[in-house]
């Protein structure tokens, strides 16, 4: 196969900026003129190439291949009248969103995935401003958003008769060559090879998905996002803010503190909310609020920003009431070969350390408790881990998140790491994670692996180990335990940094929090421990993931799949501990999709400062209002809290198992399998697919149509055929390998990801049912008891005082005792009726 440039194969591939380039003597020009109008009269009329208006040119036509387009586009709504088949909806499962609309189609073209060795013949494909999408004739679909492309090339492979006329004679004919386009997406680097019927549908394909697909960094407003919020009018949740999230931390609340006379004595809080980063003056990729010690003025905090790499200083990111364990962060100070200094850097750091010096004695004190060396070993699977935490007085503990070798190789950029001799009240620690381009290149090895189609399946799992993706997620899954370990049993602050402060200070902060705090086990926290680590904090998700960016504007030495490391190794604690969390591994896989996809606003640009220029909020469609409206799908009916009728305060704070039970079951998530060529996803056993879990609520609200009279498991032989199309339309029956509840209002996006969800959840449910059903009917007994003693009960109270007006009325007592004595007995008849439908309602 010869790779060829587009102005190889066709002018009509030209853009502007390839002009200066390609400088043509005048015959040549008018001869590639003469081609262009030949070219654009054969779009025109005919072939099987369809083009939806294109309102950035104000005509029919296509989308120019420029990086920005020069205006915005103007799209009609959203299901469009134009000429073409009338079951294209199908392409996408009948699931248009708000805004948006059909721009080409293509009939009869050829199609092959690198996650498979068959090539599919007469597939439909269909382009919108959001998606390209494919139909094979076997209706297998697939869908791409246009965000996820990472490349689009084009490719000439000569004809089997082409090749073969050449041992020919010259005079011969040959059929012409083929002209393909190869697309390669982002995440998960799948490859599809696209042969469309002719030349000119081929590169007029290639110039419409260069004009949407890549705007440009500076034409980000022409991201399907800024188009479907003028049309999506879903409610917004309340923006993330910073002072009410601290204040549910109370970090600002009364600290009681150690006194020789009354034992304890009432002090304001240690720490205060800052402003001096309002206008984004002091750090451009913080926040404009920031937590910092009480005891340090602003002034002295622009001078430690000098101090640190990007301007990143330490600032609090967690902390709590009781005690002064918290979590800081910041980037590497810029100590150089020469071993700098700067005592305002080292003021800070001794302040935050005077808070454990100041709280109380003891459990709660100063970083002073001691424990077993057995204990500590079976936590962390360490031994040396005593030494860390029972023999190092340090009031503050520093991780350095990278490699030693990397920390001291940056001083000689005049970067580096904390100094003993500097800050005598800190001890630091490496724990080795890798930077970007090891975490980008690890993924890339594991996806070759999963979306391979000829692997040995019996050395898949090496492949899988050779890859070191998941040593990388066992690595900063223990860096986080040790965090939240330190903070919640040493009580001592943990100052946490890489180089910039950006990238693993995020993943390893934001998990640590994980740990420590059920808030953000739960569906909205999590939510908030988002927008506060990572985009509040400045991960820089445009440079990492080049939204809209073209290969020749783009830095594809700075895209790394941070965040989606992240997210995976959530996903191992909610899988090996499905109780703790609310939210399943559903709503995990849908907010990884959408890192790349641009259908949402939400990870758009590096930083907050920008977000807010871009008016982010009010301009585009927002992930979180998205998966609120389709919560009910996305939360885990196991979450321990919510089974007990609990709320989350209720348990425990801590959520610290044992490290090695982790690490040690840390496995490949099913995210990257979901476009595997052979069958990777969980099977659910044959006995199990005549069962599901049911609730009454979800039949209520998601209108099933089902009048069972048992909650639990509930048999899939007595549904109605209604039931079995509608699942078939939201990915389910044959193609979707799951079942359920009327899904028609449900956007599929949820159920094309929930394979491997619904078989863990499926087991759960078996399990709960067999291994509770004796409890069950312990507390199905106790309670029919108890309901029967309130009858009892409400009926001997409304006798008696039937009988008791009877004898009043009998002795000519007074009219007015009598009447309330009435409303006595009738208060008692409706107690009874309320007890007696409760009755028949829990018995049910």
């Amino acid at each position: 196969m010869q790779a060829l440039s587009v102005d190889e194969i066709d002018p009509l591939a030209f853009t502007p900026d390839d002009v200066d380039q390609h400088v043509d003597s005048p015959p040549k020009q008018k001869e590639k003129q003469s081609q262009k109008e030949k070219q654009s009269h054969k779009l025109n009329n005919g072939g099987g190439l369809n083009f939806m208006p294109d309102t950035r040119r104000g005509s029919a036509g296509l989308a120019p291949a420029t990086a920005a387009p020069p205006s915005k586009p103007h799209h009609s709504p959203s299901k469009p009248n134009t000429a073409g088949p009338a079951d294209w909806d199908a392409v996408v499962q009948n699931q248009f969103l708000p805004g948006e609309t059909v721009l080409m189609h293509l009939q009869s073209c050829k199609m092959a995935m690198s996650s498979s060795p068959y090539i599919s013949q007469n597939c439909r494909v269909l382009m919108t401003q959001y998606r390209l999408a494919f139909e094979a004739p076997d209706e297998k679909r697939i869908q791409i958003p246009l965000g996820d492309i990472f490349t689009v090339n084009s490719e000439i492979t000569p004809s089997s008769s082409s090749s073969s006329s050449s041992s020919s004679s010259s005079s011969s004919s040959s059929s012409p060559p083929q002209h393909s386009l190869i697309i390669i997406c982002k995440g998960t680097n799948l490859r599809l090879h696209l042969v469309p019927s002719t030349q000119a549908e081929a590169m007029s394909a290639f110039q419409l998905l260069q004009g949407y697909a890549f705007p440009g960094r500076q034409g980000l407003e022409f991201l399907f996002t800024f188009e479907g919020k003028k049309t999506d009018q879903t409610p917004s949740l309340p923006p993330y803010s910073a002072s009410v999230e601290f204040n549910r931390q109370k970090i600002f609340s009364v600290r009681k503190h150690a006194c020789p006379v009354s034992g304890f004595k009432a002090v304001p809080s240690p720490y205060r909310i800052s402003e001096v980063n309002k206008d984004y003056g002091v750090c451009g990729s913080y926040p404009r609020e920031i937590v910092v010690p009480r005891n340090v003025s602003d002034e002295e905090i622009k001078q430690v920003a000098n101090f640190r790499s990007e301007g990143r200083l330490p600032i609090m990111t967690w902390g709590n009431g009781t005690d002064s364990g918290s979590i800081w962060r910041c980037s590497q100070p810029k100590v150089g070969l020469q071993g700098n200094q700067n005592a305002y850097d080292e003021k800070l750091l001794k302040v935050i350390g005077d808070a454990v010096r100041h709280d109380t004695a003891g459990t709660i004190g100063a970083g002073g408790r001691i424990f077993p060396p057995d204990y500590l070993y079976g936590m962390s699977g360490d031994h040396n881990l005593k030494d860390i935490i029972n023999h190092c007085p340090a009031s503050v503990r520093i991780f350095d998140l990278r490699p030693k070798t990397s920390a001291v190789a940056n001083r000689a950029t005049g970067h580096g790491y904390e100094l003993q001799a500097s800050y005598p009240n800190t001890s630091l620690a490496f724990y080795s994670i890798q930077n970007i381009h090891a975490m980008r290149d690890s993924l890339n090895k594991l996806m070759t692996a999963c979306l391979s189609p000829t692997i040995n399946d019996m050395t898949f799992g090496k492949a899988v180990e050779d890859s070191h993706w998941l040593t990388h997620v066992k690595g900063v899954i223990a860096a986080s335990w040790e965090v939240a370990f330190v903070v919640s049993h040493k009580k001592v602050p943990a100052l946490v940094h890489c180089s910039h402060g950006w990238d693993r200070t995020s993943q390893v902060c934001a998990l640590a929090q994980v740990f420590l705090d059920p808030f953000y086990r739960t569906f909205d926290g999590f939510k908030v421990l988002v927008e506060k680590d990572w985009l509040s904090f400045g991960h820089p998700f445009q440079l990492r993931c080049a939204h809209g960016e073209g290969k020749h504007e783009r830095n594809d030495e700075q895209m790394s799949p941070i965040f989606l490391q992240f997210l995976d190794s959530v996903w191992q604690l909610v899988n090996l501990f499905p109780s703790t969390f609310e939210f399943n591994s559903r709503y995990l896989m849908l907010i990884a999709k959408h890192i790349y996809s641009c259908r949402f606003g939400t990870f758009l640009y590096n930083t907050d400062k920008e977000r807010v220029g871009g008016d982010i909020s009010d301009r585009t469609l927002s992930l979180w209002d998205f998966l609120a409206k389709n919560r009910l799908h996305l939360t885990n009916p196991f979450y321990k809290p919510k089974w007990l009728g609990l709320s989350f305060s209720s348990e425990d704070q801590l959520f610290l198992p044992p490290l090695p039970t982790i690490l040690r079951r840390v496995s490949l998530w099913d995210f990257f399998l979901k476009d595997s060529p052979k069958e990777s996803m969980g099977v659910l056993p044959e006995f199990l697919k005549n069962f599901k879990f049911v609730s009454s609520e979800i039949e209520q609200k998601l209108g099933g149509g089902r009048d069972s009279e048992e909650s639990g498991l509930t048999s899939l032989g007595e549904e109605e055929e209604d039931d079995e199309e509608d699942d078939s339309l939201a990915g389910g029956g044959k193609n979707g390998g799951s079942v359920g509840p009327d899904r028609t209002d449900v956007d599929p996006e949820i159920f094309s990801l929930q394979r491997g969800a619904d078989v863990m959840e499926a087991w759960m449910h078996a399990s709960w049912s067999t291994i509770h059903e004796q409890e069950k009917a312990l507390m199905k007994a106790r309670l029919q008891k108890t309901l029967a003693r309130e009858l009892s009960v409400s009926q001997r109270k409304m006798k008696s005082a039937e009988a008791f007006v009877e004898d009043l009325k009998a002795g000519g007592e007074e009219e007015d005792e009598i009447q309330t004595l009435k409303k006595r007995v009738e208060e008692l008849e409706l107690q009874l009726v309320a007890a007696t439908a409760k009755a028949k309602e829990d018995e049910s």
